[in-house]
């Protein structure tokens, strides 16, 4: 599957994502467990990725 980049970048919260979750002290890990009791499986390798703009984030998962 082909994913579209904006300004280079395969999503734009990534960053925001990264800060937001360290400034309120959240593990990646935590941010994980709370979307697995929504159905939403994400590995803590799918935050990082995510965080380092090198993984597209689905609308649901959003």
């Amino acid at each position: 599957m082909n994913f579209n980049k904006y300004n280079n970048n395969y999503n734009i919260i990534g960053q925001k994502l990264k800060e937001i979750r360290t400034t309120k002290n959240i593990s990646q890990e935590y941010i994980c467990n709370q979307l697995s009791l929504l159905g939403i499986t994400l590995y803590q390798s799918d935050i990082v990725r995510i965080e380092n703009n090198e993984r597209t984030v689905r609308d649901f998962e959003l």
